[in-house]
């Protein structure tokens, strides 16, 4: 195995000849960046993959999902909006403290629903095994993801807040 650093602007991989790696790319780097895994077994048959590195300047805001392959929520897509694509705005109705709908408008549309279990104010933290939003049980957190028309009556997975503030008339601040 030999991981190489194809634009060669000084990408530093953790171990350059397993199959795993970890790698740092500069922090001068604000383009795109290829690596290349070689493959040879030492006999003269080598193959190689090429794989893209696509570089994020970051945001404040920003939302990213990876939607696998047939997926009907999110179309099998990889997708990274940020405030400079979309208008993000969360809102919890009534000033309720124990749950929050952001909805995100770009050139697609999405909402998402996430609430702390019944009886709790949303904190900072990990909620795991959480279920459809607003159809959860008492003692579940709950949690909706929908977009550009598509859903799903049967949701299950865990979130993270990781950042949470409201202004004086408890409206969100900062998510």
């Amino acid at each position: 195995f030999k991981w190489v650093d194809v634009n060669n602007v000084g990408i530093v991989f953790s171990n350059p000849t397993s199959a795993k790696t970890g790698f740092t790319v500069p922090n001068e780097v604000t383009s795109d960046v290829a690596i290349k895994l070689e493959v040879s077994n030492g006999q003269g048959y080598q193959v190689f993959r090429t794989l893209t590195i696509h570089y994020y300047a970051g945001s404040d805001t920003f939302m990213h999902y990876v939607s696998p392959q047939g997926d009907y929520i999110g179309g099998g897509k990889t997708v990274i909006m940020d405030s400079s694509s979309a208008v993000f705005t969360p809102t919890n109705y009534d000033n309720s403290l124990n749950a929050i709908t952001l909805s995100i408008d770009g050139n697609t549309w999405w909402s998402f629903d996430i609430a702390a279990p019944a009886g709790e104010n949303l904190q900072v933290k990990k909620y795991i095994n959480a279920t459809r939003y607003p159809f959860q049980g008492p003692l579940t957190a709950g949690l909706s993801f929908t977009g550009d028309g598509r859903g799903c009556n049967q949701s299950i997975g865990d979130f993270e807040v990781l950042e949470l503030s409201y202004n004086a008339d408890k409206s969100v601040k900062s998510l």
